[in-house]
């Protein structure tokens, strides 16, 4: 199968990284609270927090989570403002062990679940039903990500549902080359596959040709 591409280099962009906040917004979504504060407490280190509150409004905004080195500098200096900090050099880069010790406490704080391997089989199962209906892979995608919003899952990187929607597609082109395979004789595999061969001197296949014949009559 040829490689699959669903979204734009620009939309995989924007899917994989944090929402680009207006001022406006930033003062919606950056909202301190309680709650907030009472997490901060298991925080030690102080400059953490800064990467941490980025990581736990940022995943209220888009369900997702970003790596420590892709926030937004001014993200990161309205969050060090709201926490009374100094800015400082490399404030978000965390350690992948501290990092996903945060992703575990805000998960268990907004209620959601990680993709984990459970997930990642609800969204195939998912995927393997629209495959076999014959939708459009960009719209497999957007009902996959509906589907982990329902069920309170993070979402994952594009990468990730690029494989498991390009799997379903596969499986469900090798099942009917499979039923192809059993049901037709030697020789209407042969005749099927004159269709795709080229006339001397055409640049379109017979198959194609014959398309065009029958569109040309068709009242």
């Amino acid at each position: 199968m040829s490689r699959l591409n669903i979204l734009s280099f620009s939309e995989r962009k924007a899917f994989d990284g944090p929402k680009e906040l207006t001022g406006d917004e930033r003062k919606l979504y950056f909202r301190k609270s309680p709650a907030i504060d009472a997490l901060l407490t298991f925080i030690k280190t102080p400059p953490h927090q800064i990467p941490f509150v980025l990581m736990l409004y940022h995943f209220k905004i888009s369900k997702k989570f970003f790596q420590k080195q892709v926030f937004h500098q001014r993200d990161i200096e309205y969050v060090s403002r709201q926490l009374g900090q100094n800015q400082l050099k490399d404030v978000t880069n965390l350690r992948s062990q501290t990092f996903n010790r945060y992703k575990n406490q805000i998960l268990e704080h907004t209620g959601y679940t990680g993709f984990d391997q459970e997930a990642k089989e609800i969204v195939s199962i998912k995927a393997n039903s629209l495959a076999i209906q014959y939708i459009r892979p960009k719209v497999i995608f957007n009902d996959c990500i509906e589907l982990l919003l329902e069920q309170r899952i993070e979402i994952p990187k594009y990468h990730t549902l690029l494989l498991i929607i390009s799997n379903a597609l596969q499986q469900y082109k090798n099942s009917l080359l499979k039923v192809l395979d059993e049901h037709l004789s030697a020789e209407i595999k042969e005749w099927l596959d004159e269709l795709l061969l080229f006339d001397e001197g055409q640049s379109i296949s017979k198959l194609t040709a014959l398309k065009a014949f029958y569109q040309s009559v068709k009242p």
